[in-house]
């Protein structure tokens, strides 16, 4: 992508070509027709640049953060995305329309993410239980852990977790008999 220093110089080089004078206009614009084409960009890449405006998300937890950034980088043009934070809050420098496609994706992505994280919790708790060999009989009266309500393909990735969880290894201090 190219960089934004190069973005800003093209932008001030535009805003001469719309403005200026005479010869000045002309110059301006045929040094922004020589660099557009140089950097492989076109009039409107540099208009989106001029229509953009900070704007806000809030997120809740470090798995927030992170699918936003993922999202603004699908809905913002290029990688080289500007942003700035501030605690539990991002910003982007976004077009009218990234803003909406970013906002939409975030607030799609976000409940289903949650979702997906408490289930997988849930599986490495249970996956952790096996491999150390802790599930009993007296340990399913715990409704919530209740293995009977998985399914096959919920039974085979809590195993599959299970068998590349570390083994934590616990001796025994009392003996059946008392001390």
């Amino acid at each position: 992508m190219i960089e934004n220093r190069i973005k800003q110089r093209l932008i001030k080089i535009l805003a001469l070509a719309k403005r200026g004078v005479g010869g000045e206009k002309e110059n301006a614009e045929r040094m922004l027709n020589s660099l557009l084409k140089k950097h492989g960009m076109t009039l409107d890449d540099l208009e989106d640049q001029e229509n953009r405006q900070w704007r806000w998300f809030k997120y809740s937890s470090v798995a927030e953060r992170k699918l936003l950034v993922h999202c603004a980088a699908l809905a913002i043009k290029g990688w080289d995305y500007m942003s700035k934070e501030l605690p539990n809050e991002k910003a982007f420098l976004t077009t009218k329309a990234e803003f909406i496609e970013l906002e939409l994706f975030f607030n799609v992505h976000r409940p289903e993410l949650k979702k997906h994280l408490k289930k997988t919790q849930e599986h490495a708790l249970l996956a952790y239980f096996h491999a150390n060999g802790l599930l009993t009989d007296n340990g399913q009266k715990d409704e919530e852990n209740n293995s009977s309500s998985l399914t096959r393909l919920e039974i085979e990735a809590i195993l599959a977790m299970a068998n590349i969880t570390k083994r934590t290894v616990v001796h025994k201090q009392i003996n059946a008999g008392g001390l």
